[in-house]
């Protein structure tokens, strides 16, 4: 028995023409409104894979059939909605480099971006200072420890002296 992939490829290699055979290969649909694929679907429906007729005597394969058309105009109408989408998202990229909005290739929205390079231009500022403050702070503590070390030194020298 043949997979809907083997089956489909066959259907569309019968009633078509290569070309049209070599779009569905590729994975395009062909663009019609269905009815051939339908002719050609039953022209070999009658068939299993060993060549042998099979009756139809249940409403399964139409129901198939209609079903594979279904999504088959779904496929289309999602493929379309995709392009569209693709369309409409390389027009708004194109009018943020038109408008001069970009910054290292990255696309920055209007209106915020004035704004936003204020508060980094500010905040990488107030970074500094207080990385600098930082610095002089720890360096005041070192010079306070030592000096409280020599007056340990100190008191401690004294406090020898005064025992004497």
């Amino acid at each position: 028995m043949s997979t809907y992939a083997e089956g489909d490829a066959e259907a569309c290699a019968i009633g078509s023409s290569s070309e049209e055979a070599a779009n569905h290969s590729s994975g395009e649909v062909p663009r019609n409104d269905g009815s051939a694929w339908i002719r050609e679907q039953d022209a070999i429906s009658s068939l299993d894979g060993n060549g042998i007729d099979l009756p139809r005597d249940n409403g399964d394969h139409d129901h198939l059939v209609q079903t594979i058309l279904e999504l088959r105009f779904q496929n289309e109408y999602f493929k379309t909605q995709i392009q569209n989408l693709q369309v409409h998202y390389l027009r708004g990229r194109e009018d943020h480099v038109e408008h001069g909005a970009v910054e290292n290739g990255e696309a920055v929205p209007f209106g915020d971006s004035t704004e936003l390079r204020e508060k980094v231009r500010i905040l990488s500022q107030q970074i500094k200072e207080q990385k600098e403050t930082q610095i002089a702070a720890d360096d005041a503590l070192t010079h306070l420890r030592s000096a409280c070390d020599e007056a340990d030194a100190k008191v401690a020298e004294l406090s020898a002296k005064l025992m004497e």
